[in-house]
């Protein structure tokens, strides 16, 4: 937690010299400062959850980025001890502390705390949810089976992608109960109907809003246009995409933008047949796993004042090459060699179905934020040399995969680190 807590104030140090908010924060506080003023929610763009934080913050402290930020390292922290709890009870307390201190040093989950996004909400949330299933796994009880879908629920007002993972759940409920198929059905319903009872007061107020059914937010098309709207080598096509935003900004109604986005995305989509998705998938996960982290993006953007740059240049570069080859890498490895208990499955569903979500819409480095601690989880037990498995298939896709992601971060580090790369050089 020391290491936790100080690497996260180092990140809030670093990160106070940014001059301006950028792209979703400047959303995402406007919405809190609505909340805080007592104007409500204003539309329903996006769910309501890491809003309604910074409006809570907002009306307690005022208009403070500081102590929003602070609350952002308290809620991170909160996630270093769930993977310490979920890692000790599964693989012993060695194999904890090895976790717990990759998710301590990792630098995208300390720099997000001073980020105002929702990523780091979620990440504790997910955690807890992975947390309380791991109780429901162990002990089979329903208080932890009813506390892993509210929270769950609660993930999904933060991040509404998580709605249809919720279904995919339903087989290991199922298969937790073995040959007593009435038992798993049983649990499953009510795991189900416990998260949609949670997230049914917010769908109805999107109802009455919106006259018209439209679930936790009108945002569900919008990534997917703009991720697919390309040229025919699928590269970056700014034309396209600034012009369907300017006609997705000139309308007022979020039906209708919903609608234009849909509209837009299939005729997109149709327009790159039938190589569009194996070219998806080489271009999202190449973005995905992109060693350019948020932090350098924002620097190329200006947002951090010209005399501090340098610095944040240099240590962004390094520390963003250095999660990803000291942390990431073993972790990705460890999921093949770590052996699967019943908790494995869901986590590579979550990881599975995230990479399927980023390569249909969109991807940057940033959402590779909410799959990180999922990895940490496993590092632990690799190093510390509990429950790995000996079979030569569990190496062979270790080393693969190791090979695959290392090959992807090498061929990218010219293209999108090189004028970084070559400025560290020549100071």
């Amino acid at each position: 937690m020391i290491v936790a807590a100080a690497v996260r104030g180092l990140a809030l140090i670093h990160g106070a010299g940014v001059v301006a908010l950028w792209g979703d924060e400047n959303y995402y506080t406007s919405q809190g400062a609505s909340i805080a003023a007592g104007l409500g929610y204003p539309g329903s763009f996006r769910p309501p959850l890491y809003p309604l934080l910074i409006g809570t913050v907002f009306a307690v402290f005022g208009h403070s980025l500081l102590v929003l930020r602070l609350v952002q390292i308290a809620i991170s922290l909160a996630a270093v001890v769930l993977v310490h709890e979920i890692c000790r009870e599964r693989f012993g307390v060695r194999a904890a502390l090895w976790s717990a201190l990759a998710c301590a040093l990792s630098p995208r989950l300390a720099h997000f705390t001073h980020l105002l996004w929702a990523e780091t909400l979620f990440v504790t949330l997910f955690l807890l949810f992975v947390w309380l299933l791991h109780r429901f796994e162990d002990a089979g009880g329903i208080f932890a089976l009813v506390g892993a879908a509210v929270t769950l629920a609660l993930a999904a007002l933060t991040k509404e992608m998580v709605v249809f993972y919720a279904f995919l759940l339903l087989p290991w409920f199922a298969a937790h109960a073995k040959w007593d198929w009435r038992r798993g059905i049983g649990r499953a319903a009510l795991f189900l109907g416990c998260f949609v009872l949670v997230l049914t007061p917010w769908i109805i107020r999107n109802w009455s809003v919106n006259d018209t059914f439209v679930g936790l937010s009108n945002c569900r098309w919008f990534p997917i246009a703009m991720g697919n709207l390309r040229a025919e080598d699928l590269t970056q096509d700014s034309t396209k995409r600034l012009e369907f935003q300017r006609r997705w900004q000139g309308m007022t109604d979020e039906v209708e933008r919903e609608a234009l986005s849909r509209t837009v995305a299939l005729e997109s989509i149709r327009s790159q047949q039938p190589w569009w998705l194996p070219r998806k998938v080489q271009l999202n996960l190449s973005r995905l796993l992109s060693p350019k982290s948020q932090e350098l993006r924002l620097i190329e953007r200006g947002l951090y004042p010209p005399e501090f740059s340098s610095v944040a240049r240099r240590t962004h570069l390094l520390l963003s090459l250095a999660g990803h080859l000291l942390l990431l890498t073993p972790g990705l490895m460890a999921l093949w060699l770590v052996r699967g208990d019943g908790l494995k499955w869901p986590l590579v569903t979550m990881i599975g179905y995230c990479l399927f979500v980023y390569t249909v819409a969109n991807a940057t480095p940033r959402f590779l934020v909410s799959l990180l601690p999922l990895f940490y989880l496993y590092i632990g037990p690799l190093v510390a040399r509990v429950s790995i498995g000996t079979e030569r298939w569990r190496w062979a896709a270790a080393l693969g995969t190791a090979v695959i992601f290392l090959a992807i971060i090498l061929s990218q580090v010219p293209v999108e680190l090189g004028p970084l790369w070559n400025e560290l050089g020549q100071r």
